[in-house]
């Protein structure tokens, strides 16, 4: 006979909307493909976590393309939206919205563990399903950072011998690094002194 917390729990599970559940299972994928790999993660893992049948994980993600491109589609909306919190002011101060965008990126290490844990792999898997929706979002998160760095060469807050365009794709090559001194020892390192001195690197003022 089931319990009453059985039974709460199975209530609630059915009184779920489908977005509502949708994102329930989205949430249960990112963390169980950061807990296995974005190659080892089936709907079975996902229904586990969830606490759901494996029919339902597939009512929603027939396929595991489907559910793949889900997480990889929940990647990119995180961190493309911390960048655009960062990038879209074009009034704040270019070297501002770059630093406050890096530490804000570094301290998603603790913040967004499985988000981070999930780009590191995405940025580094060069399979035919996972390679080339990594570089679309790339190349959207280098436009959003290229023009900050156009906007501070044309104001005078930036001097630096490279393109906006080299400038931006530099500063996101070091978003390894940066997670890198997040994830492995020494771990006490100071995130804001470190973020400073690969913008002053970088991106160095007049």
């Amino acid at each position: 006979m089931a319990s009453p917390k059985d039974t709460r729990q199975a209530s609630a599970r059915r009184r779920l909307t489908p977005a509502a559940r949708r994102r329930q299972l989205t949430d249960a994928a990112l963390t169980v493909f950061a807990r296995n790999g974005l190659a080892r993660s089936v709907h079975a893992d996902v229904a586990r976590e969830a606490g759901v049948s494996v029919p339902t994980v597939f009512h929603y993600f027939p396929s595991r393309d489907a559910l793949l491109t889900s997480v990889l589609q929940e990647l990119d909306e995180h961190f493309m939206k911390l960048a655009r919190r960062h990038h879209e002011d074009v009034d704040r101060p270019a070297r501002q919205a770059l630093a406050d965008h890096a530490l804000a990126f570094m301290n998603a290490v603790e913040a967004h563990p499985a988000h981070v844990r999930l780009w590191l792999e995405w940025s580094t898997s060069v399979r035919e399903d996972t390679w080339p929706s990594y570089l679309a979002f790339q190349e959207r998160l280098v436009g959003l950072i290229r023009g900050t760095i156009a906007r501070g060469i044309s104001r005078g807050e930036i001097a630096t011998a490279l393109s906006d365009d080299e400038a931006a794709r530099l500063f996101v090559g070091c978003a390894h690094m940066a997670v890198m001194t997040r994830l492995a020892p020494p771990k006490d390192v100071d995130v804001e002194t470190y973020v400073a001195r690969v913008i002053d690197t970088v991106i160095p003022a007049p």
